[in-house]
């Protein structure tokens, strides 16, 4: 993720927000999985786009995405997409 962001040309200090921002939000989306090893299974996947960076986590954790979306509002991010389907949620972290 950091050489994705140093190559989007972002700042030291905002990469290392939005690199703590993934972490939070795959902290908070491992925890409110049912049981232990519910970060098994857990993806980060980061997409370089020619106006953005995104950053998204899935997880099977199985959380109301609303609630981990307000949750991150005001972070490193500019924009949060949270989406839940088929017993997984998706969080996305969008930097342009």
């Amino acid at each position: 993720m950091a050489h994705a962001a140093m190559r989007a040309g972002l700042p030291d200090a905002t990469r290392d927000d939005l690199a703590s921002a993934a972490h939070d939000a795959a902290r908070a989306l491992a925890s409110s999985g049912e049981g232990a090893g519910s970060a098994a299974g857990m993806k980060l996947v980061v997409d370089e786009f020619s106006d953005r960076l995104e950053v998204t986590i899935d997880s099977p954790a199985g959380t109301e995405s609303d609630r981990i979306a307000k949750r991150f509002e005001g972070k490193a991010s500019d924009r949060i997409q949270c989406e839940s389907r088929d017993g997984h949620v998706r969080v996305t972290l969008m930097k342009p």
